[in-house]
């Protein structure tokens, strides 16, 4: 992981994300290896597809009814699911928390 010039990101309900750093991978989708720029950070364990890397991509194809997305330069690449099903990962709080304290 290295030192990146971004801190934080705001999420779509207009929240901080903190940004710890970075870090350089090859991601492989389908038979494409695509070097990429993976920001890091505490607040979640998965990863998340910007639409900024989605452009980088170029011209692609989403079929969701078949669970399945095609690159203008090859086949359809089936979607990963987690055991075959659908999730949302929620946290909720059951008291108030302050960030005026550091552990």
């Amino acid at each position: 992981m290295y030192e990146h010039t971004t801190k934080s990101v705001e999420l779509v309900n207009n929240k901080d994300m903190l940004i710890k750093g970075v870090t350089y991978l090859t991601l492989r989708v389908g038979s494409r290896n695509i070097e990429s720029e993976i920001l890091i950070t505490p607040d979640i364990t998965g990863l998340i597809i910007g639409v900024d890397w989605l452009r980088k991509q170029g011209h692609f194809v989403w079929d969701f009814d078949n669970y399945r997305i095609k690159f203008s330069d090859g086949g359809w690449i089936e979607f990963w699911r987690e055991n075959g099903t659908h999730s949302v990962r929620r946290v909720y709080m059951s008291e108030d928390i302050s960030h005026s304290k550091r552990m």
